[in-house]
């Protein structure tokens, strides 16, 4: 069961706070995986029903190491609660990324289903599952096992967080692009799913600290191919192609080949706080935060920046305690 979250009105200002130009501010990452002197940030925002709000992660490493774009995506993973991600070994550039989901605690993976099926009768994959397709190198077919192959994968990532493609190029001499057959069972505004390859595919864009997102370079190069550099931002938005829009007779639809940055970012995802003690609370006065023992932070009008722990918030003569966290 879920706990009941009371998200504070100065974290909600703080969300709400970048809008379409925003320039992605490391000292606002509250989501962090790895260690050392050198830090980049992942940049997500998904394509559907839903606002186009962009995620914020963020990669840390050590003086000396110099790592690409799928290992920051593969460290956060493996660290984070709310990102996951479907990889695939597709060749000799490396990896693609196929599908990435976002919700709290990853619940997104048990709403994921293989549709075997749909994958297996579409013209548009040249993946044989029956029979190989020798003319792309292809060695041997999975048959119907490819069900019981992907199924699993996702199951594996319960660990992880990253399912791994069963269906590559280093088992099968090519790999089936069939990322629009992995698909959500179930979607939230709060639990996220793309994926896909002719629909709609993810793009990889790159930037740096202090630079405009809506002045990123899309990338030439993939994500295993990429080195990072100190401050740099790698983002990654889903992008509708004009292609197969109807999964039952393949009608080719008229959908733009681009998709605008949205108009929010999100650096605080599911953290929040939770009230414990919340007498009514003046927003229009500056709040003094407090730490449990009685010390006095800052004046600030945000919570955004403060490490998870216990503090008081005093106003106006009231106060009541907060965790972040």
């Amino acid at each position: 069961m879920r706990k009941r979250l009371l998200i504070s009105t100065f974290l909600l200002a703080a969300m709400a706070s970048a809008r379409a130009d925003y320039n992605v501010d490391f000292s606002r990452i509250r989501h962090w995986a790895g260690s050392g002197d050198n830090e980049a940030a992942l940049v997500v925002q998904f394509l559907d029903e839903y606002d186009r709000t962009g995620y914020v992660w963020g990669f840390r490493w050590p003086d000396g190491a110099e790592p690409t774009g799928e290992e920051m995506i593969r460290a956060i993973a493996a660290e984070s609660d709310d990102f996951c991600a479907l990889i695939q070994f597709t060749g000799g550039m490396g990896s693609t990324l196929d599908g990435v989901g976002y919700s709290r605690d990853n619940a997104i993976l048990h709403q994921l289903w293989y549709d075997y099926e749909s994958a297996a009768a579409d013209p548009y994959i040249m993946f044989g599952f029956d029979e190989p397709n020798t003319l792309m190198s292809q060695s041997h077919s999975p048959g119907p096992e490819a069900l019981t192959l992907c199924t699993n994968a996702i199951e594996a990532a319960s660990l992880s967080h990253i399912i791994e493609h069963p269906l590559n190029q280093r088992v099968f001499g090519y790999p089936a692009y069939d990322y629009d057959w992995w698909v959500a069972a179930q979607t939230a505004p709060d639990m996220r799913w793309n994926a896909g390859w002719y629909t709609g595919y993810w793009s990889y864009w790159l930037g740096a600290e202090g630079v405009n997102v809506s002045e990123f370079s899309y990338s030439g190069l993939g994500m295993s191919s990429v080195k990072l550099r100190h401050k740099d931002v790698n983002a990654w938005k889903f992008m509708p192609l004009d292609g197969p829009v109807n999964p039952d007779n393949y009608v080719i639809g008229t959908a733009s080949s681009k998709a605008p940055w949205g108009n929010s970012v999100d650096y605080v995802h599911f953290l929040s706080t939770t009230s414990i003690d919340s007498p009514a609370m003046d927003n229009n006065a500056d709040p003094e935060i407090f730490t449990i023992e009685g010390q006095r932070i800052t004046l600030i009008h945000d919570l955004n920046s403060l490490p998870h722990g216990i503090y008081i918030i005093r106003q106006n003569g009231k106060a009541k305690k907060i965790i972040i966290g």
